[in-house]
């Protein structure tokens, strides 16, 4: 049931062929996609309810609900597995579309591609995007029900059984015992709860499949020689890796990406995929996603990344990387003689990079990116010798990288429908509204949730009850009189959102080189600005959107200080700006464009480009160690004396190139703090001679403000000699650089415009090919003992 590419999709299958050819090992896939698991006028089978259970039957609902972006989650993972930065052959990866994906076609091809035709030492990705749900089995001792987690085939509405998650580990082992090389990654829930919500603020349902399937398994669990067979994560030897989109219990929400449904887990996949280099840790991978989820504002579904530690330590896709310049290839050549590349934006190789022909000689060709077109399509021309041209199958490797730019952070400004003029009325009703015994007036919405809201839509106020979808028009004209009208009598909690006047709203545009986008909706935007009315006067800010339409306060101080998220390194609002009256309000855009702009500089730096080498042959990863010498998984108190080192997780290789170190912290505000090297030290490691396999670093504490910090570790074969461009003020106080500053190398001017809060690099500023970005994110919270960093 592959799916059959064109003569474009051949150019590319034979070109990757070519490159996988020279690494070695092969690389397979099975990737499953299903949207359609009813059709309207079809009936479900009739398969009675088990009386044992308390819950719904599936089979007694009048339809099961369709997907719509598992399909495109499945062709957008292909295209990053065929890319050049990851090299599956596309020969090698096998598609399971919609009504192709039975359960018979389902549990054949897993049996063919992960275990039959693989030898040992090859990789193999299952990926699954569709429902998942629950089967009854009397025997099972996973929970009080007895029920045995599932996904669901496309023809299990015939009355097919699901493929059952004991079905898929028994193929899983049987790959593993034959030395092949597992990872397997789901879209789906697993606990039943399986659905595929919208972007809050859209209109749509929330897909999912519940109840359960009532027949009886009656199944034990699995032995071997009379013991519990291990789990295929669990693993001592050769474990697998299972990457899921949720925790049990909660639901896999879907994303719009570049126009498509898909699933948001898929989403954040891809994009960590595309920033970090081939060969990072699954560990890694695994937090970037996290964050990236985090970033959507999808605080209800956190990914769970299952395996040994030491597998967790090891390439998320399998292997140990290539360890040469990151290499594409020719897919076809236009009759202008343009070069199409099979490398996109998930090869993060920029216009303006070049790249030379692979076993060119001493005078090979060299071409330039002229245009990045879609994930895995890009254009080039080429530069040098004169008259030269390249053909369908030439490898090419970057000798001069450009990054693409950073996505831009999106925030979102109610449309201005007041002038200035009319607010002090409004501001009066205001008062007599807050001061009302039936009310509970929120300033913050960051610390403390409504029950109501109003804000300004169009013409018309409007007020809605906080979880609802349902608005009541209340009219042009807002008077605490009509207000109170329509509320309950008993006391409720009101936040009532100001929009910006007219007058301001030309000021709360992004220019053109800002981090920042204006979103055409809240629904997708990071960011919102919030208005509230406190003490006489009106104040904005920007407020994290799933804080607002989720209802995710992070506590604190009711208009306090810029709030810190615990499960984001994302601030949850901006500090709060005044908004001053008259010729004063030109000075309130100024103040919240800055503080939006240091937001977007946390986006920035959250997404530093990796360069796109295949495997960074620096073996060292940033490591931090209590003074008992346990090792800090992802929390801190403001006690604790931290050390860092470097720490290799097997030998350093001889000849391993020394690198300059540094190491910046992040804070949840986004102050950035350089914590080494300071004082003067030799920040080039490991020194000459050494092959040390753990180097220490320094000590610090964490301090206020406490939330979420980022660690970022930067490696770089040249030196920076601005060590200011790692310290830097955050939200809280919107403070300019001061002069312009002076930059030394492309990677300083990099660096340098993420702090300034400008957009991407020139595309004649060539980056080092050879230096590489860690993020370790830590949860700090206070202790009895006050310290600084």
């Amino acid at each position: 049931m592959d799916e059959m590419p064109g003569s474009f999709g051949k150019a590319i299958l034979l070109c990757v062929f070519l490159s996988l050819a020279l690494h070695g090992a092969t690389k397979r896939a099975l990737i499953i996609g299903i949207n359609t698991y009813w059709l309207p006028g079809t009936e479900l089978p009739k398969i009675p309810a088990n009386g044992t259970i308390n819950g719904l039957n599936r089979f007694d609902m009048p339809n099961w609900p369709n997907l719509k972006g598992a399909v495109n989650d499945a062709r957008l993972m292909r295209d990053v597995l065929t890319s050049a930065k990851f090299g599956f052959a596309a020969e090698n990866v096998h598609m399971l579309l919609e009504g192709g994906a039975t359960r018979e076609a389902m549990l054949k091809a897993m049996r063919t591609y992960l275990v039959d035709e693989p030898s040992a030492g090859d990789t193999v990705v299952l990926y699954y995007a569709g429902h998942g749900s629950l089967r009854f089995n009397s025997k099972s001792e996973k929970s009080a029900k007895h029920l045995d987690n599932t996904i669901v085939p496309s023809d299990a509405n015939t009355g097919q059984f699901d493929v059952r998650d004991r079905e898929i580990a028994r193929i899983l082992n049987a790959a593993l015992d034959k030395g092949i090389h597992v990872t397997a990654i789901f879209d789906s829930c697993h606990s039943g709860t399986i659905a595929r919500g919208v972007p809050l603020g859209t209109a749509g349902s929330a897909r999912f499949l519940a109840g359960y399937d009532p027949r009886d398994i009656n199944e034990g669990p699995d032995t071997r020689n009379g013991v519990p067979v291990t789990a295929p994560a669990d693993r001592t030897d050769n474990a697998a890796l299972v990457f899921t989109a949720t925790e049990p219990d909660q639901l896999a929400q879907e994303q719009d990406f570049e126009g498509q449904d898909h699933g948001a887990f898929t989403v954040a996949l891809v994009e960590a995929l595309r920033f970090l280099s081939a060969d990072s840790s699954a560990n890694d991978v695994y937090k970037r996603v996290k964050v990236v989820m985090e970033a959507m504002g999808l605080r209800d579904q956190q990914p769970v990344l299952d395996a040994t530690d030491a597998r967790k330590r090891e390439p998320l896709l399998g292997g140990n990387g290539n360890s040469a310049a990151a290499r594409v290839a020719v897919a076809a050549v236009e009759k202008d003689g343009s070069i199409v590349l099979d490398s996109g934006i998930a090869g993060d190789i920029g216009p303006g990079s070049e790249l030379k022909r692979v076993d060119g000689g001493a005078n090979p060709v060299c071409i330039r990116v002229t245009k990045v077109d879609t994930l895995a399509r890009s254009y080039a021309n080429v530069i040098s010798p004169a008259g030269a041209k390249a053909e369908v199958g030439d490898l090419f490797e970057v000798t001069k990288w450009v990054p693409l730019a950073n996505m831009r952070l999106k925030i979102w400004t109610p449309p201005a429908t007041l002038p200035a003029s009319q607010f002090p009325e409004l501001l009066g009703e205001l008062a007599a509204l807050s001061r009302s015994n039936r009310i509970d007036w929120i300033v913050d919405p960051a610390v403390r949730s409504p029950d109501y809201y109003v804000a300004r839509e169009g013409a018309q106020w409007m007020l809605r009850r906080s979880g609802s979808t349902q608005q009541l028009s209340m009219g042009s004209h807002l008077t605490a009189a009509s207000v109170l009208a329509r509320l309950p009598k008993q006391k409720i909690a009101l936040l009532v959102n100001l929009p910006p006047p007219q007058e301001l709203s030309a000021a709360l545009q992004p220019d053109a080189a800002s981090p920042l986008e204006s979103a055409p909706s809240s629904a997708t935007a990071k960011y919102i600005l919030v208005g509230t009315f406190a003490h006489g006067n009106v104040a904005y800010a920007w407020i994290a959107r799933d804080v607002i339409e989720e209802a995710k306060p992070v506590g604190g101080t009711n208009g306090g200080e810029a709030a810190c998220s615990t499960s984001s390194p994302y601030p949850a609002r901006t500090d709060w700006k005044p908004l001053r009256e008259g010729d004063g309000l030109a000075g309130t855009g100024r103040e919240l464009m800055a503080v939006a702009t240091q937001l977007g500089r946390i986006h920035q730096w959250l997404q530093l480009p990796v360069p796109p080498a295949g495997r960074d042959p620096y073996p060292y990863r940033l490591e931090l160690k209590k003074d008992d010498n346990s090792e800090i998984q992802d929390n801190a108190a403001s006690g604790d004396h931290l050390s860092m080192f470097l720490k290799s997780d097997g030998p350093v290789p001889a000849g391993t190139a020394a690198r300059w170190v540094y190491v910046l912290d992040l804070d949840c505000q986004g102050n950035g703090t350089l914590l080494y090297p300071l004082g003067g030290v030799n920040n080039r490691l490991p020194a000459r001679g050494s092959l040390q396999s753990e180097i220490p670093l320094s000590g610090f504490h964490f301090s206020a403000p406490f939330g979420t910090d980022t660690l970022i570790l930067l490696t770089t074969d040249e030196e920076l000699p601005d060590h200011s461009l790692l310290s830097f003020k955050g939200v809280a106080s919107g403070a300019a650089r001061g002069a312009p500053a002076v930059y030394h190398s492309p990677l300083e001017r990099l660096l340098g415009s993420t702090n300034e809060g400008k957009r991407g690099v020139e595309t004649d500023a060539p980056l080092p090919t050879t230096w590489g970005v860690q993020y370790l994110y830590i949860h700090t919270h206070p202790s009895a003992t006050a310290s600084s960093k």
